[in-house]
């Protein structure tokens, strides 16, 4: 009897430094400047926000997305987020990554960084851009976004690169800042 309560402890203890000792956060990023304590989680999570007249203005989704409300941060696995204009082409942006900083509630997102393997592509316009970079930071309040990173951009027939990037997504206007290297590639022409 003594050798069965002695196995039972035995196997609450051990149960018990396995979970202590066990990464509990494993589905987060563990980089001291993105770490979370989290408070919730949700996965494959979809959020849109439509302005007065019933019109989608902002999409989000997400694969895994973990908040912290002390640190008013949020972390997010595959992010995208869609900007759409009536008037003008929209813009969708993905990345790896993300990290969402907002105001006491996650409804009043102030910036959004991105990283690894970041997309922005305009869509429902006739010459549609595509921008790649390593990382982002996106102020979707002010549909704008600027990196440090180097940045590739291609539409049509041109192929745009250099480091550092500023971008107004509502006017569409870019800036590349710095080594800067551009190609124009011509059709050849019939005679």
């Amino acid at each position: 009897m003594r050798l069965l309560w002695l196995v039972l402890l035995m196997g609450i203890f051990i149960t018990h430094a396995w979970q202590r000792l066990r990464p509990a956060n494993d589905w987060l990023i563990t980089e001291s400047t993105h770490a979370v304590d989290p408070i919730w989680y949700v996965t494959d999570i979809q959020h849109h926000i439509f302005d007065e007249n019933g019109n989608l203005t902002k999409a989000f989704s997400a694969e895994k997305m973990t908040h912290a409300q002390k640190q008013q941060k949020t972390l997010v696995v595959k992010p995208q987020v869609t900007l759409q204009q009536a008037e003008q082409g929209d813009w969708q942006i993905n990345a790896e990554h993300g990290l969402i900083y907002h105001e006491k509630s996650i409804e009043k997102v102030q910036q959004i960084d991105l990283w690894d393997n970041v997309h922005l592509q305009q869509s429902n316009v006739p010459d549609p851009a595509q921008l790649k970079t390593s990382a982002i930071e996106l102020f979707p309040q002010q549909w704008r976004a600027q990196t440090s990173a180097p940045v590739s951009m291609q539409q049509k027939q041109n192929h745009l690169q250099g480091v550092g990037l500023s971008v107004n997504l509502h006017t569409e206007e870019l800036r590349v800042l710095s080594k800067v290297t551009s190609n124009h590639e011509i059709s050849s022409l019939s005679p």
